[in-house]
């Protein structure tokens, strides 16, 4: 364990300060992501997010934070680990569990199922929190980010797309059952390249891709396969006017990337990240970089809402169940109203950005 993730964990364990406590019910919260491992880049951060949103809800709703018992552990990205540790932390039966990423929540599922707690999910799999009443998701996820492709597709009016995507069953579950049949049924010419994670070079991946002469491409996987990819891109002249990117283009944003490698993108966004959009988002981009040295993105954004949801919960109705996280929606978060459906997924929030020649944030409606 390295020293940020004992950082992260002792501190979190150790959350007790001001406020009048208005229950003194313990609420122990099992966390269960990748702090560790190559996935940490996208959710090692992720209870930096959780802290803040603790400590900020308990200050509004004058609760004494010190009742939220966080077990904050790693599983390394992988799946066998994050079931060996699920099983040991529902030794102390906690009330609420946070898993992440996709392939670690399949894993972990089945067993949350069982105890009916609520079960946040910090992942993208197109329909995992349909798969069980507890099952929630205070995030952006492929589901909800399908819509805002058929609506920049509608907007650009392309006929023929070519993705480039990672060779994950969610991504390629969202593909095949979400975005390749609506482009389908819309007569849109669609080819399709998937890469695997350890993937290096896409200079062949991206040459197969201008063959197709595509006039929208669409680009999928985390930060450190798309950046590449965009680099792949710009040395054989493609435009980034005709580049759609995921939500992890988000990160490029907050990782002193040269804002030239970045104009002319068009990219998926939470509201959150459009400069503007949201009230409660600079305060907390400002707090949370002085108090960690690092810039937020829309995970710990999410993260820190999904924490406040959990106080909220407490603190209205003396107790977190699944029920009691319905009843406090729709709910104002840092992120902007957060809701869920009947699946348990969060509603709406993503739209669509570009980077123009000014190195600024538009949003596209």
């Amino acid at each position: 364990m390295t020293k940020l993730v004992r950082l992260i964990a002792l501190t979190l364990l150790a959350i007790g300060f001001s406020g009048t406590t208005s229950s003194n019910a313990e609420v122990r919260i099992a966390g269960n992501i990748p702090l560790t491992g190559p996935i940490a880049a996208y959710s090692g951060k992720y209870f930096m997010g959780f802290e803040m949103g603790l400590k900020d809800a308990c200050k509004k709703h004058n609760v004494d934070c010190s009742q939220f018992k966080l077990d904050a552990q790693d599983n390394a990205g992988k799946p066998p680990q994050s079931v060996s540790v699920i099983q040991k932390q529902m030794i102390n039966e906690p009330h609420v569990a946070i898993t992440g990423t996709s392939a670690e929540s399949l894993a972990i599922a089945p067993l949350l199922d069982k105890v009916g707690i609520p079960h946040f999910m910090v992942s993208f799999d197109s329909f995992l929190a349909k798969r069980g009443k507890d099952r929630l998701r205070v995030l952006p996820n492929y589901k909800v980010e399908a819509p805002m492709y058929y609506r920049f597709l509608s907007k650009m009016k392309p006929k023929k797309v070519y993705s480039l995507t990672l060779n994950f069953s969610s991504t390629n579950e969202q593909f095949s059952a979400l975005i390749e049949p609506w482009m389908k049924k819309t007569g849109i010419k669609y080819g399709r390249e998937a890469y695997d994670f350890g993937t290096k070079d896409y200079n062949n991946m991206v040459l197969k891709a201008k063959k197709y002469n595509p006039d929208i491409y669409l680009v999928s996987g985390y930060s450190f396969h798309v950046y590449p990819i965009m680099k792949a891109m710009k040395t054989y002249g493609i435009d980034p006017n005709k580049v759609m990117v995921c939500l992890d283009f988000i990160d490029l944003l907050y990782n002193n990337t040269p804002i030239d490698d970045l104009k002319g993108y068009y990219y998926a966004s939470s509201e959150y990240d459009i400069p503007g959009k949201v009230a409660g988002a600079p305060d907390f981009f400002k707090r949370f970089k002085a108090t960690y040295g690092k810039s937020p993105s829309y995970v710990e954004a999410y993260a820190y809402d999904t924490a406040a949801i959990i106080v909220a919960a407490q603190a209205k109705h003396g107790k977190v169940t699944t029920e009691t996280i319905y009843k406090i929606m729709p709910f104002q978060g840092i992120t902007g109203m957060v809701d869920l459906d009947e699946d348990g997924d969060i509603i709406g929030t993503v739209t669509v950005a570009h980077i123009n020649n000014d190195g600024k944030v538009d949003e596209v409606k």
